[in-house]
């Protein structure tokens, strides 16, 4: 059984807490919360029409919810959740995840000039362990540092070449990176890069 205490304790709004212990609770009117009140009710997703409507859909599964997240710049991956219950979603809204150390990338972008010599260069971590997001970040302040040190005639060079086919064709671009691919498109608006 779910215990939803903790809850109360945040320091948000009361209709917020009151919005995600109905989620952990189960209490949200779902379609498929109204069909076991009221009985025989079309229980297809409002949304998408594809599948039973429940809370995990609706936030998560729905092809909607997906777009929806793609959208946002959190960067979060909803495939990668094993979100089962409402119980598991308000545990995700308690209890952010952990991205321990397993789960962290380290980038590095190193400034040389015409003759190879090295003028610069810099590391980070990061949270999160996708390799094909570490590289696209990489290259995103890459972009950022060059215009910040205000060099001239960048080249950028790596080894990720579904980052580098992304920003050449947007349409294969994988929707982990898409809104990294969108920021680095928006630096060659800055006269930083060449499209």
């Amino acid at each position: 059984m779910w215990n939803g205490n903790k809850i109360w304790k945040l320091k948000v709004h009361e209709r917020t807490k009151m919005f995600i212990w109905r989620i952990g609770a189960n209490l949200l009117p779902t379609k498929d919360r109204i069909a076991q009140r009221l009985g025989e009710l079309d229980t297809s997703c409002s949304l998408c029409g594809e599948e039973v409507e429940t809370s995990t859909h609706l936030f998560f599964k729905c092809t909607i919810a997906h777009a929806i997240w793609f959208g946002c710049n959190w960067g979060l991956c909803v495939d990668s959740l094993n979100l089962t219950s409402n119980e598991d979603i308000a545990k995700l809204i308690l209890n952010p995840l952990d991205l321990g150390p397993d789960h962290r990338s380290t980038i590095s972008v190193v400034a040389r000039n015409e003759k190879g010599e090295l003028l610069r260069a810099w590391a980070k971590h990061l949270d999160g362990g996708d390799p094909l997001k570490a590289e696209t970040y990489a290259m995103l302040w890459a972009l950022e540092l060059a215009l910040m040190e205000d060099f001239q005639h960048i080249v950028i060079e790596g080894d990720a070449k579904l980052c580098f086919d992304a920003i050449g064709n947007k349409s294969v671009t994988p929707w982990s990176i898409g809104s990294l691919i969108e920021k680095i498109g928006d630096m060659s608006c800055l006269g930083c890069m060449e499209s």
